[in-house]
């Protein structure tokens, strides 16, 4: 391989530059982005039967789709949500499931499904992803109606912001809608002999436009097209809707025209009162960074056009978070690579060894760069982060290189001769080596959910930066390096020395070595009952989500009147910048929501406190001003994860059963238990009122009586009360819905039931003749998974780890004893948590198998193999105890982290063996072989174990946004790095001892 390498060095150096500079273009062609590109197997649908109850919904719609998609090739689950007139459905699919078939699947058996639906049911299918939520929200309000802005938001906003590049999906959300009401006189139309649904059929029939024909005439051909000269909506009162050709009676007769807006099943609002929310969402690989500058180029020129009073803020941007945290990371690569190249300088003492090895370190990155390009992927978190890991470790083989033709050149070879030498001896060493690093990573291609996605895009852009390190090593870096070789300081021949004779003195010791291992070991496993546990790495992204559920049953208005409070305690507070309040609908795709229940989008200052403090003040101010409303409170990018993961909450104890009420009070038993856990917020218990409802049964004796039947009651009721849909009216571009209803006065006062009369052939009759009304209550809310009725008790955290609070929760949930046909199931973040430990632990073992089949092709024996994996498990103790030492959860960053360990321990331990082996060829005795080997390899190794070590300090200490999603990573490696030098020096030696006496001794038999 040497010989090789010197005849093809002129060749190899000019690929490298080439790779190089392609690098360097990619990095400026690659998208910014928060992480890297989601695919997530979830598919949503969302019906809607208008004002149904619960029970309604359920029995008509949800259990019919519940039914269609659970048999659907690759569902795993299939979960439901019912209220009153709707329900959503979430279809989570396997893994490893084609997304796009699935949607096309689910979409097909809708379509099947559809005719055995209630005809008035709606259905929109989503296949859920990260262009679903937002990453650019703005505000519109100021001095017009709601109905007005939402007009300005849709119509002259939307298509302007639409043209921006890379904008996606953009969706508009207003308190009230404009459209044309026509408020019939209740005891006008009966006088006239009509009712709402013929008044509406009439106007419908004679508001149109249609095409006829058409004709030539004069060598050009014409269409024929009939339609009405109505412009606006005052001459809509001229169309005729009843009497005769001596008595027409028009629409202004029975009825008053006007232009109004529909009524308001939701509420937006900004500090300044109502408002229209924009969201935009971006395409797919799209670069956030760009687009939120074009957005804001856009949005400036767009405010110039503004009507005045109105303005338009910007309430979240997810650019702005990215570039913090990109800045952090990239913060945290300079640093580690000036602190490495310090290493470098103390210990090489030359300044044109130290150059180079510091140059190794943005030449791998920009290669790094390309493989992300090639691989489609972003300079995100994720593969910055890998960059940041990799800063201490690209360095390595420069150095040991450096090293070796130092020590050649001190022993009176030229350069060339130098070079040709150290790569004679470490070619082989250091190709074992780095891809000992590099296979461990291999197995993280079969994750999958956040784990394989996140962590995937991580391990490309460092192994890529390691292979290419690798590369440079053997090319570039050996002639430009080829300098003279200094004598060693004498506290480096002193140090070689002292620890080749305290080496060997544990290797003569090996009881006393076991008794210390195992004390390590015993540690570590001790140190496990202090260690906390999570699932991902949480940012302080600066905005927040504040959910709030008022009682079920409030009115609009009334719920809205209780979330002024919020309003004002967020206006109040020093550290909120703006906000967005929704009541009725919901942050990201579109869900079934109650309208006693919103969210508010809340947006901090740049310099603001820590955001899980103000959370807990703002959730305790909450709690006591307004003890009646529950509350959640979460990041934006958490609670986007969640969603995209199905398991939104931490904690989630799914109680099933046969019957709702043994079911909720079975919940109630749960949440019991589970209330004085420490640490555990936001706990809701399940429990849900019922919604308050009249009920009207008729008597169908009266009703076959006067003609009518049930259909022409709930008809002839909903089109007085809910209004009925006419032939929009034209407007420009655009169509501006038409209903025909009672006034407000009048379907809205309380005995508005005692008014309604019913058509019948001969005349009006009042609703008390045929029916009799009642007060009833219908559950407001019902879940179900996977056909069964479930009622989930969930919670949030603060102030505590995930796996301790677990623990607690399964510690008291053994002493429960559910009567039968009940049963319980742990879902929530710990269910995706366990999953993630699950797959990084087979993750583990497999590269644990391909370091091993690395080790052996290396250096020809499974016993030699065997003694250099024996330093892992020591590091991997190490890593335990520095992680409960400095409080660092045990997530999947830190389980990264010990992936990582198994392919760096190795590399020193290679190094040492391989020299060790050599010094046996020439006819050493192992333990002197060993000795010698500590003592030429030791500057080497310290040498790259304080690079990876002084690389990894900036994400160690967790300096900005982005190296928080980093440091259990770092700092479990740093801590294993540190025992494993250890372990190499002292384990690794002893155990080579005891194989290479073992290997004697079989020769010798």
């Amino acid at each position: 391989m040497s010989g090789w390498l010197q005849r093809h060095a002129r060749g190899l150096a000019c690929s490298v530059v080439l790779l190089i500079v392609a690098g360097g273009v990619s990095y400026t062609r690659l998208p910014s982005s928060l992480y890297p590109e989601l695919s997530f197997p979830r598919i949503s649908v969302v019906a809607t039967l208008a004002d149904a109850t619960s029970e309604v919904v359920v029995r008509n719609v949800t259990r019919p789709l519940e039914e269609a998609l659970v048999p659907l090739l690759g569902v795993r689950r299939v979960r439901s949500k019912s209220i009153r007139g709707a329900c959503e459905l979430d279809a989570l699919f396997d893994a490893d499931a084609d997304m796009v078939l699935a949607l096309q699947l689910v979409q097909a058996r809708l379509a099947e499904l559809k005719s055995e639906l209630p005809p008035e049911v709606t259905l929109s299918v989503e296949r859920i992803t990260p262009t679903s939520f937002p990453v650019y929200t703005l505000n519109l309000d100021g001095a017009l109606p709601s109905a007005k802005l939402r007009d300005l938001a849709m119509y002259e906003l939307r298509p302007a912001l639409s043209r921006v590049p890379g904008v996606g999906p953009i969706s508009v959300t207003a308190g009230e809608e404009r459209e044309i009401e026509v408020e019939v006189d209740p005891s006008r139309a009966e006088a006239a002999g009509l009712s709402i649904v013929e008044i509406a059929r009439r106007l419908t029939e004679s508001n149109r436009y249609a095409t006829v024909g058409r004709i030539d005439r004069a060598y050009r051909r014409y269409a024929i097209v009939v339609r009405t000269g109505v412009v606006n909506a005052e001459q809509l009162g001229d169309f005729v809707v009843g009497g005769d050709d001596r008595a027409p009676i028009r629409l202004a007769d029975v009825a008053h025209i006007s232009e109004g807006h529909s009524e308001p099943r939701q509420v937006v609002r900004s500090p300044r009162g109502p408002a229209a929310v924009i969201n935009i969402s971006r395409r797919i690989g799209g670069d956030v960074v760009a687009l939120d500058a074009a957005l804001e180029a856009e949005v400036a020129r767009l405010r110039k056009h503004l009507p005045l009073g109105v303005s338009l803020t910007p309430v979240y941007q997810q650019a702005a978070l990215v570039r913090t945290a990109t800045h952090a990371v990239r913060d945290s690569i300079l640093l580690g690579a000036v602190l490495s190249a310090l290493v470098v300088l103390v210990f090489l003492r030359d300044a044109r060894a130290t150059l180079v090895s510091a140059l190794v370190i943005p030449a791998s990155l920009l290669c790094a760069c390309g493989a992300l390009y090639v691989r489609h992927g972003s300079l995100d978190l994720m593969s910055l982060g890998g960059m940041a890991i990799a800063v201490g470790l690209v360095i390595d083989d420069a150095v040991v290189v450096i090293e070796a033709i130092q020590r050649e050149r001190r022993r009176g070879l030229s350069p060339a001769d130098a070079v040709a030498a150290a790569l004679e001896g470490l070619s082989g060493p250091i190709v074992s080596s780095t891809l000992t690093t590099v296979v461990v990573f291999a197995p993280l291609a079969f994750l999958s959910g956040v784990v394989g996605t996140f962590f995937s895009s991580l391990a490309l852009a460092l192994s890529a930066a390691i292979f290419a390190s690798l590369v440079l090593a053997l090319t570039v870096v050996p002639w430009i390096a080829a300098g003279g070789g200094k004598h060693d300081p004498e506290w480096e021949v002193r140090l070689s020395a002292w620890v080749a004779r305290t080496s060997r003195r544990w290797v003569e010791k090996p009881i006393a070595l076991g008794i210390v291992v195992l004390l390590v070991v015993a540690s570590a496993v001790l140190a496990t009952r202090w260690v906390e546990t999570g699932f991902v790495p949480e940012l302080d992204e600066g905005a927040y989500v504040f959910d709030y559920y008022t009682p079920i049953g409030t009115s609009l208005a009334r719920a809205d009147e209780l979330a002024l409070r919020i309003d004002t305690m967020l206006r109040a507070d020093p550290d909120v910048q703006t906000f967005t309040r929704r009541l009725g609908a919901e942050l990201g795709p579109p869900r079934a929501t109650e309208t006693s229940r919103g969210d508010v989008i809340v947006r901090l200052k740049p310099e603001h406190r820590p955001v899980e403090q103000i959370m807990e003040e703002q959730r305790a101010h909450v709690a006591a001003l307004l003890p009646g409303v529950r509350i959640e409170i979460i990041q934006l990018m958490q609670d986007m994860l969640g969603d995209l993961e199905g398991n939104p909450e931490p904690v989630e104890v799914k109680v099933f059963g046969p019957d709702e009420p043994g079911t909720r009070a079975q919940a109630a038993r749960v949440a019991a238990l589970l209330k004085d856990i420490p640490g555990l917020v936001d706990l809701f218990d399940g429990q849900v009122a019922c919604s308050p409802e009249r009920v009207v049964v008729v008597d169908p004796v009266a009703l076959g009586r006067l003609g009518l039947t049930t259909s022409d009651v709930t008809t002839q009721m909903a089109a007085a009360e809910l209004g009925v849909d006419s032939a929009p009216l034209a407007e420009g571009d655009r169509l501006v819905p038409v209903r025909v209803r009672w006034p407000d006065s009048v379907r809205f006062h309380e005995d508005v039931l005692q008014r309604v009369r019913l058509r019948t052939a001969t005349g009006f009759v009042p609703l008390a003749e045929v029916a009799h009304v009642s007060d009833g209550c219908s559950p407001s809310e019902i879940s179900r998974e996977n056909l069964r009725l479930m009622v989930p008790v969930t919670a949030r955290l603060d102030g505590t780890d995930l796996g301790t609070a677990m623990h607690e929760v399964d510690a008291r949930l053994q002493a429960l004893t559910l009567p039968p046909g009940y049963d319980l199931e742990i879902g929530g973040q710990r269910l995706s948590q366990r999953n993630s430990f699950t797959a990084l632990a087979l993750a583990l073992v497999c590269a644990l198998a391909l370091v091993t089949i690395v080790l052996v092709f290396q250096l020809g024996t499974l016993g030699a193999a065997f003694s250099v994996l024996s330093a892992i498990p020591i590091a991997l103790c190490g890593a335990v105890l520095t992680l409960a030492v400095t409080r660092v959860a045990l997530n999947v960053s830190s389980l990264l982290g010990g992936i990582l360990l198994v392919g760096l321990v190795v590399k020193n331990g290679i190094l040492l063996l391989h020299e060790t082996l050599v010094r046996e060829a020439q006819g050493r005795e192992p333990l002197d072989a060993l000795s010698d080997a500590v003592t030429v390899r030791l500057r080497p190794i310290l040498m790259t174990t304080l690079c990876t070590l002084l690389g990894l300090v900036p994400l160690a200490l967790g300096l900005g946004a982005g190296a928080e999603m980093h440091r259990p990573l770092a700092v479990a490696v740093i801590g294993g790095l540190l025992t494993s030098t250890l372990g190499t020096l002292v384990v690794v030696p002893a155990v080579y001892a005891r194989v290479a006496r073992f290997r004697l001794r079989r020769k010798t038999q």
